[in-house]
């Protein structure tokens, strides 16, 4: 059995798949049986994790980000990968969501984890920086075109928090 709050990251990325929130028809008995399904067989462990997925869900769909996303001309979500670094070595992954809006490309990768405070949040920036730079190499090789990479933070003191990294860092955060 997986910890809840790796059952809570495994539901929210299963709901960001299928672009569904809070509100949205059969989100709930979907969280419900993902639930069950990793073994929360315990009913008000299930409701915990259930409302927290709910919750970090409700607050993406709440942030400016879920209307860009959501608006995009193409969108492609949990993308494989894999490519080689030559000598038999290779690279594979999990790109969370790869979307354009009209010519750029943007991928993000969307993180759960409660980030109390800057120091949290500077170490989880540390922490997937190398990620992030394979995934915009991954994409940015086979397309022929400039991929702006992202941390989605979905549970950064109390918000989310959006972070573009490329020609410019725009962070972007709202309730």
């Amino acid at each position: 059995m997986r910890r809840p709050a790796a059952v809570v990251g495994l539901m929210v990325h299963r709901a960001l798949e299928a672009w569904q929130f809070p509100g949205d028809a059969g989100l709930e008995a979907e969280l419900e049986a993902v639930a069950l399904g990793e073994g929360l067989v315990d009913r008000k462990q299930r409701q915990a994790v259930v409302a927290e997925a709910a919750r970090l869900l409700a607050r993406l769909r709440s942030h400016p980000m879920w209307e860009e996303i959501s608006t995009a001309d193409e969108r492609h979500h949990e993308v494989p990968y894999t490519r080689s670094l030559g000598e038999q070595r290779v690279d594979s992954g999990v790109i969370d969501l790869l979307y354009r809006k009209g010519s750029e490309w943007r991928l993000i990768d969307f993180k759960i984890d409660e980030l109390c405070d800057i120091q949290a949040l500077q170490a989880e920036r540390a922490a997937y920086r190398g990620q992030l730079e394979r995934y915009t190499e991954a994409v940015r090789t086979p397309l022929g075109v400039p991929v702006t990479p992202g941390l989605g933070f979905l549970d950064c003191m109390g918000e989310v928090r959006v972070e573009w990294r490329g020609s410019q860092i725009s962070p972007v955060s709202q309730r």
